[in-house]
């Protein structure tokens, strides 16, 4: 009656009465039936793509495999053409960017490697649920964060709890961005997201394992190479040979550090104790320039002089506004300088040269100070 258009089924019969013929029309209203029909239709469709997803996940070795076979079904179910993992640490106040698929990884990589989620009511939110967390417009939607919406131009945004058994693993998130339509999923294509993070959970926790165990056993390998490395320096000290070549071999076995990411350069100095100067007594492939302008160093004074003084390893890079020495046409590098103390008192320290882009590592550290005491 309101000129709505919707399916029926049409049973004509004819019935011929003498001289007259009977057209009988029976109309039935099969919305329901079609409604059935077509979900059922979409149900197996879904068991089709959710079979050919577990078969990619069995063979992803890594996590950003993972994501790239997962997002190729968020874009054909729901459109969204970026999808992220975060996994949960052990008390869920925090989560790691484990990778991001679509055109605006890259941005989610670099600029948000790791959520606080201890503090912020809409991560907290996200965190504790199992089930999905729906915001169809960021941009007004009360629980976000407007300034990182605008930042990474959000639209909608769907995040789904990834669970293995009991364990909270982590979180897939996808959505839209800047010009991308706003959409929010309806309850079928939710379930169906729900049904997804089952199997992609299996797979990450089975990466996570295999990452762990590799982590485990590169660790194991690194000490073994850590103990034979400070074995050898201990035995060169007990050899009848002159002090400068004990410290150059010392500094030839620390370069050749096989895990240690140093280029082949370095020195070693020991410490005046009649006016607290450095003085170089052993080096490797430094340049004349470099072996004559830093031949002394005075205590507080440039890299050197100020990781002595403090009696701390410092890190630096070539542009560090503390380097008070430059050479020129030396390349950009980064270097390490590592005091040498017995008890509370400065005996000398040495310094390493890495690259450039080369990042502070605190393992690095721990070793370069057990190398050095």
């Amino acid at each position: 009656s309101n000129g709505e258009e919707f399916p029926v089924e049409v049973s004509v019969s004819r019935i011929n009465d003498n001289k007259k013929m009977i057209m009988t029309v029976i109309m039935q209203d099969i919305t329901l039936r079609k409604q059935i029909e077509d979900a059922l239709r979409n149900s197996e469709r879904r068991a089709r793509i959710l079979l050919n997803l577990s078969k990619d996940l069995e063979i992803s070795k890594s996590y950003e495999e993972v994501l790239q076979a997962s997002l190729k079904i968020i874009e054909d179910v729901l459109g969204y053409q970026n999808v992220w993992f975060y996994l949960y640490s052990s008390n869920r106040e925090g989560a790691d960017l484990v990778g991001a698929a679509g055109w605006k990884a890259d941005q989610i990589k670099k600029d948000a490697p790791f959520l606080k989620i201890k503090g912020d009511a809409f991560l907290e939110e996200i965190a504790k649920g199992d089930m999905p967390i729906v915001i169809e417009d960021a941009r007004i939607d009360p629980r976000t964060n407007k300034d990182a919406v605008a930042y990474f131009e959000n639209r909608s945004l769907v995040h789904v709890p990834t669970n293995l058994h009991d364990r909270h693993l982590g979180v897939i998130g996808m959505g839209s961005f800047g010009d991308e339509k706003i959409y929010a999923p309806s309850p079928i294509e939710l379930a169906f997201l729900s049904a997804m993070a089952s199997h992609i959970a299996i797979s990450i926790d089975r990466i996570t394992q295999t990452y762990e165990r590799v982590r485990a056993e590169a660790e194991i390998i690194r000490n073994n190479q850590n103990q034979k490395i400070i074995n050898t320096l201990l035995q060169s000290g007990l050899k009848n040979i002159p002090l400068y070549q004990k410290l150059e071999h010392a500094l030839d076995v620390i370069l050749s550090t096989p895990w240690l990411s140093v280029l082949p350069r370095g020195a070693i100095f020991l410490i005046d104790e009649n006016n607290s100067d450095l003085k170089m007594v052993a080096q490797r492939n430094l340049s004349e320039d470099l072996q004559i302008t830093c031949a002394i160093v005075k205590s507080g004074i440039c890299l050197c002089g100020r990781a002595g003084e403090k009696k701390e390893t410092l890190f630096s890079t070539s542009k560090d506004l503390e380097h008070e020495t430059h050479i020129d046409g030396e390349e950009p590098h980064s270097h390490y300088n590592v005091p040498i103390i017995l008890g509370d008192k400065l005996q000398g320290l040495f310094v390493l040269y890495l690259s450039a882009e080369h990042l502070r590592d605190e393992k690095e550290v721990e070793f370069l100070t057990a190398v050095a005491n």
